[in-house]
């Protein structure tokens, strides 16, 4: 049964996000656990797995260089739908949009919490000791800060 609803709801699969930085801008990190692979010609992929109907999966970059105005990355999703062909959605993010910035604020915050999560975890897998213990406390204590500071707290 539960394979049955799974594929009920499957929007796409095989679903792939490339960042195509422009305009001298650079893709430092993408946070939130997601892996992301970089080819020489800059591009960033970051593989988003399945995407159900009325999900959203959130991607938050940390990007350098970024122009005044203008664009500065092209997006685009590559997926495969259960019926029909490969599928390709295409979009442009400008610089100077404050209002997209305070709406990336919350995902921002929550990528800072999976990153810390991941490491103290990653930490407490290895040996355990006081001193890596000490060390994930601060982790988490930085993390938290930040957190705290962000004006979407």
């Amino acid at each position: 049964v539960n394979q049955i609803s799974n594929l009920l709801v499957t929007m796409a699969r095989n679903v792939v996000l490339t960042l195509h930085p422009e305009s001298d801008a650079v893709v430092k990190t993408v946070c939130g656990g997601w892996e992301a692979q970089r080819s020489p010609d800059g591009a960033t992929k970051v593989n988003l797995g399945t995407l159900q109907f009325g999900q959203s999966k959130d991607v938050v970059l940390r990007m350098s260089s970024l122009p005044a105005s203008g664009p500065f990355l092209r997006a685009t999703v590559d997926y495969c739908p259960l019926r029909g062909g490969a599928r390709k959605v295409e979009a442009t993010a400008e610089a100077g949009d404050a209002k997209g910035a305070m709406a990336v604020e919350p995902h921002r915050c929550r990528a800072l919490a999976v990153e810390a999560l991941c490491k103290t975890v990653e930490i407490a897998g290895s040996d355990g000791d006081e001193t890596r213990l000490a060390e994930t406390r601060e982790l988490l204590s930085g993390a938290i800060e930040q957190i705290k500071a962000s004006p979407a707290a």
